[in-house]
C-alpha cells in the first residue's frame, strides 16, 4: 500500500497493489477498476472526486471514481484533476522510437481532457490549468525549437515568445493570464497582449 490520504470525511484513500494488480482503496473498500500500475493520486479540496493516471497494457490514461478513459495513449504526464472532476493530461499521441529526432521535431504532444485529445500537436506541452467548470484547458506550448506560446482549447496565441510559464484562468473563466518572455524581460500578458508592461528579470 502507497500514498496513504486523508479525506475530508474523515476516511482514507490508498494506492494498494495485490497478486501484481494496482487499485485504489477507499476507507477499505476497493475499486473495480485494476491496473498494472496507478501513480500521481489526487483528490478534490472537498473529497468529492478522486483521480489517478494508470498504465496498462503498455497505455497510459487517468481514471476518476474508478472510470478510466476510453481512449489511452503511449504515454501521459502533467496529469490535473479539476473540481468538478474533469481530468486532464500532456498526451503522447504518436508512438516514436528512442532517439527519433525527426519524428520529435513533427510534434507528438497535445493535451486530452476527459480522455479526448485536442487535434493540433506540439513540441512540448506543459503547465495545464482548468477553468472552474472543468470545460475549458489553457497551457504552455513550445512550438519550434526556439518558440514557445499559451494555447487555450487547442488554439494557440498568435504571439510567440521566448519562454512561457504556467497560464491561469482570469475574470471568472473569460480572461487569461500568463508570464512571457519576450525581449529578454519577463511580461506579464492578458489574452495575447501586455499587461504589464514593465519587463523583469523574472516572474513566477
Amino acid at each position: 500500500a502507497w500514498n496513504l490520504r486523508a479525506l475530508p470525511d474523515n476516511t482514507f484513500a490508498a494506492c494498494i497493489c495485490q497478486d501484481e494488480e494496482w487499485t485504489l482503496a477507499v476507507d477499505g473498500q476497493e475499486w473495480s477498476n485494476r491496473f498494472d500500475f496507478i501513480w500521481d493520486l489526487q483528490i478534490t479540496q472537498d473529497g468529492s472526486h478522486i483521480g489517478l493516471a494508470f498504465q496498462t497494457d503498455g497505455e497510459y490514461g487517468m481514471v476518476v471514481d474508478d472510470t478510466p478513459w476510453e481512449t489511452l495513449y503511449p504515454n501521459i504526464n502533467g496529469m490535473v484533476l479539476g473540481k468538478e472532476g474533469a481530468s486532464a493530461a500532456v498526451v503522447q499521441v504518436e508512438s516514436m522510437a528512442a532517439a527519433d529526432v525527426a519524428a520529435f521535431k513533427q510534434g507528438i504532444f497535445s493535451v486530452a481532457l476527459n480522455g479526448n485529445r485536442f487535434e493540433q500537436t506540439f513540441l512540448n506541452v506543459w503547465d495545464i490549468s482548468l477553468d472552474e467548470p472543468g470545460q475549458g484547458l489553457v497551457w504552455s506550448s513550445r512550438l519550434t525549437r526556439e518558440a514557445y506560446t499559451i494555447v487555450l482549447n487547442g488554439i494557440p496565441w498568435e504571439t510567440s515568445f521566448q519562454s512561457v510559464w504556467k497560464p491561469e484562468f482570469a475574470d471568472q473563466g473569460e480572461s487569461i493570464l500568463a508570464p512571457v518572455r519576450q525581449g529578454g524581460k519577463w511580461k506579464l500578458f492578458k489574452d495575447d497582449e501586455p499587461f504589464w508592461t514593465t519587463g523583469f528579470e523574472q516572474l513566477w
